[in-house]
């Protein structure tokens, strides 16, 4: 018997490795994190009263769960059309997703959605282990990757003011802020043209000039 380090899991997907000693195939999936809350030490009827409370709790996650299984259909939702506002929310304005619980079974667009809602098990830290498509609605597990079956992807692209990482700023998207948003830029919004008076003084504008004159003469 030989031990190994997992590699990173994440929520949803399968992770593989192999054994250094056999060389065996090794697949770990995680399908969510459970925080459990520990009792006070104390005797026998703290840890009782501490029972009953998991219990009533775990009940009452049923009943929720059982209540939001026809979330989408008591909210007139359909699979293939977007979500309301494409998923985002007030917290995060650019995430186009929801994320579905374990706890209390319902999506909500992010976790702070989930903590305001009427969830008993929201404030434990419990975290979605699938996720529904801002842009067609289809379930699917948790992941970072563009949707599988319309290709959306769920945050905007991280370049507010690069152009697509190429190196050059777009100065519309620039914040008011920064120095650069208005660099070579006039009053009134025109670019600023480049001077060419060094064309014309200096040894520059004398060979200019004499080049006229001979072209006259000529």
């Amino acid at each position: 018997m030989s031990e190994l380090e997992i590699p990173p899991l994440q929520r949803g997907k399968s992770v593989g490795t192999g054994c250094r000693s056999c060389h065996a195939p090794l697949m770990v999936r995680m399908s969510n994190v459970l925080v459990d809350r520990l009792s006070a030490s104390g005797g026998g009827g703290a840890r009782g009263e501490a029972d009953d409370e998991d219990e009533e709790l775990e009940s009452l996650l049923k009943k929720l769960r059982r209540k939001n299984l026809d979330q989408f259909k008591v909210m007139g939702l359909l699979i293939g059309k977007p979500l309301p506002q494409k998923g985002a929310c007030k917290h995060y304005a650019h995430s186009y997703r929801w994320l579905r619980f374990p706890c209390c079974g319902r999506a909500h667009p992010c976790a702070a959605c989930h903590e305001a809602s009427d969830c008993p098990a929201a404030a434990m830290g419990v975290w979605a282990n699938r996720m529904i498509c801002g842009k067609c609605s289809r379930e699917m597990p948790y992941s970072s990757s563009p949707c599988p079956h319309c290709g959306n992807t769920f945050t905007r692209p991280g370049d507010a003011h690069w152009q697509g990482g190429g190196g050059c700023r777009d100065q519309q998207r620039l914040s008011n802020k920064d120095s650069r948003k208005y660099k070579g830029v006039s009053a009134t919004g025109v670019k600023k043209t480049t001077s060419s008076k060094a064309q014309r003084v200096g040894v520059a504008g004398k060979k200019a000039t004499a080049v006229k004159r001979l072209e006259k003469a000529a």
